[in-house]
């Protein structure tokens, strides 16, 4: 989602969330991050995988 062109997603990342700079990956209120973290991103993937899976 580009954040200069929703407010409230920017809001919702800086207001909410804290962060002050871009990209950041969301994935619900309590999983986020800010910058490049591999191990992460393989976190989320395997959560999404047995949430669907299951």
């Amino acid at each position: 989602m580009d954040l200069t062109e929703t407010p409230a997603a920017l809001d919702y990342v800086c207001e909410e969330l804290g962060y002050s700079q871009a990209p950041i990956v969301v994935i619900d209120d309590d999983f986020h991050w800010s910058h490049l973290f591999p191990d992460s991103i393989q976190r989320a993937v395997t959560a999404l995988t047995h949430t669907t899976a299951g």
